[in-house]
């Protein structure tokens, strides 16, 4: 389109020296132009332009049309020069009080970019007797622009990757933003929600944590200290999800605050990872129940428990009998089989406040508390018969199972007389109290001794 600069000429005749004066005290290049869009003066800048890119300082026609210049530009020209001529000559007839159109003009040697800006030209009676038209350099704004967006483009990606979300509000007016992934991990469209409120976000979090998670951020508004949460929150696409919050204050001279600045990490992963970390852990990995170490931790909380509120404890140690012939005849599969289906057995027979773990092998313990050994023989002769009469179906047929328990007591010593049995005591004398029911013929309960 600036070819225009590079034939037009200056026209100075009839014009005083004064306006000459001002037109060239301007950066735009400008050219002023009659009804018709011939060029009838231009400025020191325009001239200035012609020259840098190569034309000569004083063309021969003066007249230049600028509109039919525009409309014979072809190839990449075309795409600005075609609708600036029409802008133009819009703005002529008086159709339009003004134009803009902001179009690159690149040189070889650099990346350019102008904002073409024309009005009417008016007589005293107000009648259009011509227009100007102006081209400002633009290039440091585009390129600032350009690098903004490029810039918001990596931090969307960023996010986006970590599955960090974002958020900010102005605390006087009200007024939030989210970014896209914030709307993403809420479950909505990105900048679905116009002006997202405070209540929009808390109505995500979930009902359990939501008291707490309003009450940090009251706080926070109040007193302008950043905060860390980890909380539940419900998207809009159902489900729950965990998630981490780091929220921090724009402050005044005074301390007072002013902006909130947040950022929300769904760790959902994250906390299933760890979950199951804990899980294979604290599980025994073929038939799920607590691990030996699980098991002797909830063992030492029971016995602290009992003793701390005057109850009894029962510790019975569970074997399932002539279990290597299972292993034997039937091979490890089926033996893998059976100690599943004898788990699952038990842990039918328990209530909700007893534990039972795996200690390795074929041997289990089963903790029973607030119960006492009356109670627990009663139980676990329950769990003998229902093992003993469901029987494990496998290919090779039906095949039946008992079990050899023993059982110890963990009862509140009474006052001055010996201490209540340690960990260790319990499950030796659940032990000895198991090899007597082997030794006096399997499928029983036997109690242990003090």
């Amino acid at each position: 389109m600036n070819s225009i600069a590079a034939n037009g000429a200056e026209k100075r005749t009839g014009h005083a020296p004064l306006m000459c004066s001002a037109l060239d005290s301007l950066a735009e290049q400008i050219a002023v132009l009659d009804l018709n869009g011939d060029i009838i003066a231009v400025n020191r800048s325009w001239r200035r332009f012609a020259e840098d890119n190569g034309a000569p300082a004083q063309p021969e026609n003066f007249g230049l049309n600028y509109l039919r210049t525009c409309d014979s530009a072809n190839g990449e020209c075309a795409k600005e020069a075609l609708p600036a001529a029409e802008g133009i000559r819009r703005v002529l007839a008086g159709k339009i009080a003004e134009f803009r159109m902001e179009y690159p003009c690149h040189s070889p040697s650099e990346q350019r970019w102008f904002l073409m800006y024309a009005t009417p030209l008016r007589n005293d009676d107000g009648a259009i007797a011509g227009g100007v038209v102006s081209h400002l350099l633009i290039t440091d704004r585009v390129l600032a622009e350009k690098r903004q967006c490029e810039s918001e483009a990596r931090l969307k990606t960023a996010q986006r990757l970590a599955h960090v979300g974002s958020f900010e509000r102005d605390l006087e007016s009200g007024k939030g933003e989210w970014s896209e992934e914030l709307h993403r991990i809420f479950g909505h469209e990105p900048r679905s929600v116009e002006g997202p409120t405070a209540a929009d976000f808390l109505r995500h979090v979930h009902p359990d944590d939501r008291d707490a998670v309003a009450a940090l951020f009251a706080q926070g508004d109040r007193d302008g200290r950043s905060f860390h949460a980890e909380f539940r929150i419900l998207p809009l696409g159902g489900g729950e999800r965990f998630v981490s919050l780091i929220c921090d204050y724009d402050l005044t001279p005074l301390g007072r605050p002013t902006r909130r600045h947040g950022a929300l990490l769904d760790m959902t992963e994250h906390h299933a990872a760890e979950e199951q970390l804990k899980l294979l852990a604290n599980a025994d990995p073929l038939t799920g129940v607590a691990n030996r170490r699980r098991l002797l931790e909830i063992l030492h909380e029971e016995r602290e428990r009992a003793l701390r509120y005057g109850q009894p404890l029962c510790v019975a140690m569970l074997d399932l009998d002539d279990f290597k012939r299972v292993n034997d005849v039937h091979g490890h599969d089926v033996g893998d089989a059976m100690l599943r289906h004898v788990t699952t057995l038990v842990k039918a027979s328990l209530r909700s406040v007893d534990a039972l773990g795996r200690l390795g092998g074929e041997e289990f313990c089963v903790l029973l508390p607030q119960t006492g050994l009356d109670a627990g023989m009663e139980a676990i002769r329950r769990i003998l018969e229902r093992v003993r009469s469901t029987p494990l179906r496998t290919p090779a047929g039906e095949l039946r199972q008992t079990l050899s328990c023993g059982l110890a007591e963990c009862c509140p010593p009474p006052e001055n007389s010996p201490q209540a049995p340690s960990v260790d005591e319990l499950l030796k004398r659940a032990d000895l109290a198991l090899y007597r029911a082997k030794a006096a013929g399997k499928d029983r309960v036997e109690p242990g001794r003090a």
